[in-house]
């Protein structure tokens, strides 16, 4: 069985929803004519009695019923009864022959429903000077125009919903029109399409905030796929390249007539290469964990300053060979909660492109202070600055600005990005603080230790 379109239910729980009070409604008003008729009986039923009984009390010397009680009260009022001061009937019309005990003198001045002969009368009782007089009427006629009522209401009432649950989905049809447009519109999104976006909707609602939504969702798959996909292709041509110094220095060293000394050489060559393409699986094993949110941490009360000290020494190791001067400035006693092992990974990653990307006898500073709620870890160079351009892209995987690709500087361009992830997840943030002809400087923030 098809199922039911949303405009289609919609209307059709609009009109189940208006049935039951549409239903009370009904009853209310039919009972509400019903009692009106009733109240209006009860008042004709009350003046005719009152006249009754004056007529009565004036006729009562002579001991005649007066003949206006015949001639002109029962034809309208056929339950008509008198009773004299020892409570024997005066008069009963001809409607209550052998009917006993109808009137009631305690019940003077009140209206009631009885049972005359199985049919339901409304009848009124008034006494005074020792006479009673009841009249009463057929609930008959009341009764019929109340279900009367009751019948027609029910005989339109399918037509109302009917009309209403149309007219409901007629609204949910005009209301979701703009949906069909953008389903019609995403249907033709492909991955090959991915910079298509949906239509919005004119009015502010919040058919146009999902349109938002799902067009803001599909600017990251954008971006993801084209991160994808630069990512593979980068890394593709990151590993082609070890992978044939690999493979021609094997086919070297299985040529016939090379010596033993040219096989060691080969072999260091070969080892080289094979701690690079290590070097580069364990950093790409990293950034995947941190894509999957299971970079596991071993968060501990750690001293930044000595790991920034570390550094410093590393710093002077690796830059003696160009002549580097480092400076250094590290704050004793700074405290943060993180991973030890991780965050000297994030020092060596800036000291080591300090070094790298620096003129020859220039200078590396690394600087360590504690501010209100956080440390500042501060790496600068007297290396070339950034192109505008490239700013914003240097903490891209194997983003290595200029000269891309070169091997005359060693890595990947995986350190930043790195670097950056490390710092997520311990809740810190890493920035460039500044780069111009004369400096570059990476800026580290941690949050202190409690």
């Amino acid at each position: 069985m098809r199922p039911l379109s949303l405009r289609t239910r919609l209307g059709v729980w609009a009109a189940l929803m208006l049935a039951p009070p549409l239903v009370v409604f009904g009853c209310v008003v039919a009972w509400s004519v019903y009692e009106q008729e009733v109240d209006a009986m009860e008042r004709e039923l009350r003046v005719e009695s009152a006249s009754v009984l004056g007529r009565m009390i004036e006729s009562r010397k002579t001991g005649r019923v007066p003949e206006e009680l015949r001639a002109l009260i029962e034809p309208f009022h056929p339950y008509i009864e008198v009773l004299g001061a020892d409570g024997k009937p005066v008069y009963r019309s001809a409607m209550l022959a052998g009917v006993p005990g109808v009137t009631d003198p305690r019940e003077s001045g009140n209206a009631r429903t009885v049972s005359i002969n199985g049919v339901a009368v409304r009848q009124v009782t008034v006494a005074s000077d020792g006479l009673a007089v009841s009249l009463g009427a057929s609930l008959a006629l009341p009764r019929r125009k109340l279900g009367e009522l009751l019948r027609g209401y029910a005989f339109a009432t399918p037509f109302l919903l009917a009309t209403f649950a149309l007219g409901a989905s007629w609204i949910a049809r005009r209301a979701l029109r703009p949906l069909g447009e953008i389903t019609a519109r995403a249907e033709q999104i492909s991955t090959s399409s991915l910079d298509a976006r949906l239509p919005l909707p004119a009015a502010q609602d919040e058919l146009r905030r999902l349109t938002e939504v799902l067009n803001s969702m599909m600017s990251r798959l954008e971006s993801g796929f084209a991160q994808v996909a630069r990512f593979s292709s980068d890394a593709s041509h990151e590993l082609r390249t070890p992978l044939a110094v690999l493979r021609a220095e094997l086919e070297t060293a299985l040529l016939p007539g090379t010596t033993d000394e040219t096989r060691v050489h080969l072999i260091h060559t070969i080892l080289d290469e094979v701690r690079r393409l290590s070097s580069l699986v364990d950093d790409l094993l990293l950034l995947s964990r941190s894509d999957a949110g299971k970079l596991e941490l071993d968060i501990q009360p750690t001293d930044l300053s000595r790991i920034a000290s570390a550094a410093v020494e590393d710093a002077r190791l690796l830059g003696e060979m160009r002549g580097l001067s480092v400076e250094a400035d590290v704050a004793p006693g700074v405290q943060v909660r993180g991973d030890a092992a991780r965050l000297r990974q994030v020092l060596l990653n800036l000291v080591d492109n300090a070094v790298k990307f620096n003129r020859d006898s220039g200078r590396l500073r690394i600087t360590l202070a504690a501010t209100p709620g956080e440390a500042r870890l501060a790496v600068g160079n007297t290396g070339p600055g950034l192109r505008p351009e490239h700013r914003t892209q240097i903490f891209d995987r194997f983003f290595r600005g200029d000269p891309a690709r070169s091997r005359d500087v060693a890595g990947f361009g995986l350190g930043l990005s790195l670097t950056r992830e490390i710092m997520l997840a311990h809740g810190g943030r890493i920035e460039l603080a500044r780069s111009d002809e004369d400096w570059t400087e990476f800026l580290v923030a941690l949050p202190l230790a409690d």
